[in-house]
């Protein structure tokens, strides 16, 4: 690979980026490590060994960033996509049944408003479900709860109830 003779008017800053976005391209066709790879580039630019390691870490800590950056704008991408609303979706389905235009907007107005009522179906048993369910009992709740079964003297229930929650809590 033919590397650029730097303008002597670009930056510190262009010059790491051109030698990270190097590294980067270098590791997809090469089985290298990206360390291995920043080495490589290294040694062509410097010939002192401690100088050479030095810009080697640069390189490589700067190619790792620009992985992580790659990594993230892909995993955002589906996240980002849009769906299309209920009256959309209904539309594309009444064009597929329906030729004729007015049909077809009548087909899109009832599909639409049966989705919307369906939507709002779900909505509402969700709201109930949480309102039904039993609500699990707290620690005390439970200790009291098995001090009674095997208690019948109310003073010695309280007294089994708390050695119980002590016990529990632990």
């Amino acid at each position: 690979m033919k590397e650029k003779i730097p303008k002597a008017t670009e930056t510190k800053q262009v010059l790491k980026k051109r030698d990270a976005n190097a590294v980067m391209k270098t590791a997809t066709k090469t089985t290298k490590s990206l360390w291995g790879q920043a080495v490589e580039r290294a040694k062509k630019k410097e010939k002192d060994p401690v100088e050479m390691r030095k810009l080697a870490k640069r390189l490589y800590t700067e190619a790792k960033q620009v992985l992580k950056k790659r990594a993230a704008i892909a995993a955002m991408k589906p996240a980002t996509k849009t769906t299309k609303s209920l009256w959309g979706q209904a539309v594309e389905i009444a064009k597929k049944k329906e030729k004729d235009p007015v049909e077809m907007g009548k087909l899109a107005k009832r599909l639409y408003t049966e989705a919307k009522q369906v939507f709002k179906k779900r909505a509402a048993n969700a709201a109930v479900k949480p309102a039904t369910k039993t609500p699990t009992k707290s620690l005390w709740g439970q200790a009291k709860e098995i001090a009674k079964k095997k208690e019948k003297d109310p003073v010695e229930m309280v007294k089994l109830a708390k050695r119980l929650y002590h016990a529990m809590s632990k």
